[in-house]
């Protein structure tokens, strides 16, 4: 459906989503592959061990998806 997914980057970025709620509007919106990536995955993979302080925001939450 032409318009689509530039309606889901719309949406995603004019709102809040919980994890779910993102996942299901990125397949509706023609993602055939969507998912979630949480805080603690982010912290656990990038950001162990730095003896600077630096953590990832606790207020976003990443979603990775392809067509």
């Amino acid at each position: 459906m032409p318009g689509t997914r530039y309606h889901f980057l719309r949406a995603f970025k004019e709102a809040f989503f919980g994890p779910a709620e993102i996942l299901a509007l990125a397949r509706a919106s023609g993602f055939r592959e969507a998912r979630h990536v949480p805080v603690e995955e982010l912290d656990r993979r990038y950001f162990r061990g730095r003896t600077d302080g630096v953590r990832p925001s606790r207020g976003e939450e990443l979603m990775l998806a392809s067509t």
